[in-house]
């Protein structure tokens, strides 16, 4: 028998896993805006059976970088600091 899986077709920017437990996990696809150059934040959140529950895209500005981020208790909370 074949596991789950989930694959996603790699683009430009990084992508990385944020494991939340029983609750499935988070995708995270960092890429920059061409025109502004604004960061955007692709959040996707999977199941454990890796069914894509919702996908949420989040804009910060150029002069922030994501320092931190935490899962608890069905939150998962990002860190942002300023260069």
């Amino acid at each position: 028998m074949q596991p789950d899986r989930v694959e996603f077709e790699i683009k430009e920017g990084n992508y990385e896993v944020v494991p939340a437990g029983k609750d499935g996990l988070f995708v995270l696809h960092n890429t920059f805006d061409i025109n502004s150059g604004d960061q955007v934040w692709t959040v996707s959140k999977l199941d454990t059976a890796f069914n894509k529950e919702w996908e949420r895209v989040y804009v910060v500005g150029t002069t922030q970088f994501l320092s931190s981020k935490y899962y608890d208790n069905g939150t998962l909370y990002f860190l942002f600091s300023r260069n």
